[in-house]
């Protein structure tokens, strides 16, 4: 189950819908995969109001997927690699620190100072969908049982094809990415 700090902040409805389908995934299988991206947007609301309505979820998360500065203001510290390992503490089992062209540093525990893989070189056009698309490689990696360093590299790929193209939605295959994958090794 993946959810967004956008599906918690947008309204009452859809926050009382994630925090519902939250509780019921849990209901009928305690170990379900939660991942959260926080999408914070601060200027929607304030930062007590963003740490209260994160924390059910936080609660409850196997995968969080935080920008550096989404791990800073979730963490109350400075620093996103210092965020990040205070993240770690509070229970997800994986922090993946996205970075946007400069990667990902993914944090577990095996990696509790943080495993860094670097990014790829894109020609940005459209940033847009770019977080939501590394979101969706990383845990097709995950549930694929793909070692860590590839399922990080995997994500990177998707996240930087998908910034060369217009708008939301990616147009990227998976052959794409295992080329770009494959050429910068």
């Amino acid at each position: 189950m993946h959810i967004t700090g956008s599906a918690l902040s947008i309204s009452e409805n859809s926050k009382e819908a994630c925090y519902k389908a939250l509780k019921i995934a849990k209901e009928k299988n305690p170990n379900v995969l939660i991942s959260f991206d926080p999408n914070l947007r601060p200027e929607m609301l304030d930062i007590d109001s963003i740490l209260k309505i994160c924390k059910p979820v936080l609660d409850s998360t196997t995968i969080l997927l935080p920008s550096g500065e989404e791990a800073e203001m979730l963490a109350g510290i400075s620093g996103e690699i210092k965020a990040s390992k205070k993240l770690l503490e509070m229970g997800p089992e994986f922090v993946v620190l996205k970075q946007g062209k400069m990667g990902c540093t993914v944090f577990n525990k095996d990696h509790q100072e943080g495993l860094k893989i670097n990014g790829f070189k894109a020609n940005e056009i459209d940033p847009t969908g770019a977080g939501d698309s590394f979101d969706g490689a990383f845990i097709i990696g995950y549930l694929a049982g793909w070692e860590l360093e590839k399922t990080a590299r995997f994500a990177n790929a998707v996240g930087a094809l998908k910034v060369e193209y217009f708008g939301p939605m990616p147009e990227t295959t998976y052959e794409e990415v295992l080329k770009l994958m494959e050429k910068k090794k």
